[in-house]
């Protein structure tokens, strides 16, 4: 009999846990996005990026979901930022940094995996962009495709798809990491010969091959989606970039 009460109050003990588990399942632990977020609005972008860093606080960082800005103002420093939920934590202001200069890409994209590890990684690059073309600007010759710096005297797209490739490709050597997407806030980025030379700056590219809006894309509803569900793979993100992109400008 003792044994029967003993065998019944374990099935018991059993049948709570499971409930228990089912009905709170456990947290997610750990850090399993760094998202990092290159924001140069050294240009006549400002004002499209101020509101683009608004909507990225409306949702912020976790301790699953990190979010770093390197953040760039005509007139202003260099500044980079951990993204919290109603603020900006200030992490350092680098003084008057060239963002068009790819060995500021480089250390941004270093230093930021080597301070926030994670399962996996993402890069955004936001600014102009030209694909593969050379500016439109008169007196302007070679193959620039994304990047400008008004305080640097970059009045024109004027890094190439190639240097962005190297200094990547040396960040993520020195940082041990490879990046799982890489994305472009930017236009016409998303065309064949950008992709080539990209081709192993990253896992999955995710860009436009038109057009982009000075609003950018929809940071508060991506990161929400992120946030929401951090254990997305990296096909997942990618595809829930995409999605968000088409339902902010469907809408």
């Amino acid at each position: 009999m003792k044994r029967i009460c003993a065998l019944a109050f374990l099935l018991f003990l059993l049948v709570i846990a499971s409930c228990h588990s089912s009905d709170n399942p456990r947290p997610v632990i750990g850090n399993k996005w760094t998202l990092m977020i290159y924001l140069d609005a050294d240009n006549n972008l400002g004002h499209w990026a101020a509101l683009n860093l608004k909507a990225m606080q409306e949702v912020g960082s976790t301790q699953n979901v990190t979010v770093i800005v390197q953040h760039d103002t005509n007139g202003g420093t260099t500044k980079r930022y951990k993204v919290e939920k109603g603020s900006l934590t200030l992490l350092e202001d680098l003084g008057e940094l060239d963002m068009s200069d790819p060995a500021t890409l480089q250390n941004f994209v270093s230093s930021t995996a080597l301070a926030y590890p994670a399962d996996h990684y993402a890069l955004i690059l936001w600014d102009h962009g030209e694909g593969w073309k050379g500016s439109s600007l008169a007196g302007v010759a070679g193959t620039k495709s994304i990047f400008d710096d008004y305080d640097n005297g970059k009045y024109y797209v004027t890094t190439s798809n190639r240097d962005v490739a190297l200094a990547l490709a040396a960040a993520e050597s020195a940082a041990g990491i490879k990046l799982d997407i890489l994305g472009v806030d930017a236009c016409e980025m998303s065309l064949i010969e950008a992709a080539y030379e990209f081709r192993n700056a990253a896992d999955i590219f995710v860009a436009s091959q038109d057009l982009v809006a000075v609003d950018g894309w929809d940071y508060d509803d991506l990161l929400a989606r992120l946030v929401g569900h951090p254990l997305m793979t990296p096909v997942e993100l990618s595809m829930a970039m995409v999605d968000s992109f088409r339902s902010y400008y469907a809408n």
